[in-house]
């Protein structure tokens, strides 16, 4: 489905690049954050519901037309 809509949002900007930023976290207080919500485009294109995160979209090239950068994992703070 995701891809889909990326493909057709390609299909659609014709020659260029697309780049596209995923929501940052909201602190509430130093040490809470506001119960995160993904950018609503972000997510139609990806499904992704992560912060600190970007995509490009750069229809026609040969090897990738699509490329998502996410933050590294830190097991620690999955845990939390």
């Amino acid at each position: 489905m995701f891809a889909d809509r990326r493909r057709s949002f390609m299909d659609q900007m014709g020659e260029g690049v697309a780049l596209f930023f995923a929501a940052p976290e909201k602190i509430r207080s130093n040490d809470s954050h506001y119960k995160f919500r993904q950018d609503s485009t972000f997510y139609y294109l990806t499904g992704f519901n992560e912060p600190g995160s970007a995509i490009v979209l750069i229809p026609g090239h040969p090897e990738h037309e699509f490329v998502m950068f996410v933050r590294p994992r830190d097991r620690a703070m999955e845990t939390w």
